[in-house]
């Protein structure tokens, strides 16, 4: 039998398209699938520490709250707490001017400080954080009768001291007072370190009375 040529081609050009077509069809259906979803997964952030501020409805103070140490206290409402973010520290600012009134932060057992409760251990806390702060010299304030233990109505105990600081062996302003509170439990932080308790420390002498008051609402809620 003799094929035409023109057969051919016409043969020729029926397998293309029917070629075309069927990857055309393969094509379609693949883009059909449901796509793949990419597992979002959560990557834990290191957080603040934890911490609840609420208001005290009777005096209409707030009331900040550490869940990590286990303590509360009151605080004026005009005031707001702006906290670091890794450690508990912070400082009570006055809302309505932007200035800072009193500091905030917990110590740890370095630069000789023990976990024991004592003015020794109080007074080398605070020289520490003020060193690390960049103060040079920071001693104790050499007026005895600045220098007290007080205990609040909750039975809470806390180290009360002011100190001087020194350029080239030469007094300079006072700092404080401050108060310092020992945890009855130091939070283990790893490499040897404990976190032994918290300083307050009155940067605005205007607001003392205030402090004190502050500092009589300090309970251990643990």
């Amino acid at each position: 039998m003799i094929v035409r040529k023109g057969n051919v081609l016409v043969i020729l050009a029926v397998i293309f398209f029917v070629a075309i077509g069927a990857e055309g069809y393969f094509y379609w259906q693949s883009r059909q699938k449901p796509e793949q979803k990419i597992p979002v997964v959560n990557i834990p952030t290191r957080s603040p520490t934890p911490s609840i501020v609420a208001t005290d409805k009777e005096s209409g103070w707030k009331i900040y709250t550490s869940t990590k140490y286990g303590f509360e206290f009151k605080y004026p409402a005009e005031w707001e707490f702006k906290p670091c973010q890794d450690i508990l520290c912070g400082s009570f600012t006055e809302i309505s001017t932007g200035g800072t009134r009193i500091n905030l932060e917990v110590f740890y057992n370095q630069c000789g400080v023990s976990t024991e409760p004592s003015f020794v251990n109080a007074e080398k806390a605070t020289k520490c954080l003020c060193a690390a702060g960049g103060v040079i010299g920071a001693i104790e304030c050499d007026n005895p009768s600045e220098r007290k233990i007080i205990t609040n109505k909750n039975g809470v105990t806390g180290y009360y001291f002011f100190l001087r600081e020194l350029l080239n062996d030469n007094p300079r302003r006072i700092r404080g007072p401050y108060i310092v509170v020992f945890f009855p439990k130091p939070v283990f932080s790893g490499g040897g370190l404990y976190e032994c308790g918290l300083y307050f420390e009155v940067l605005d002498k205007n607001v003392l009375s205030k402090f004190e008051q502050v500092f009589q609402t300090f309970k251990l809620t643990n």
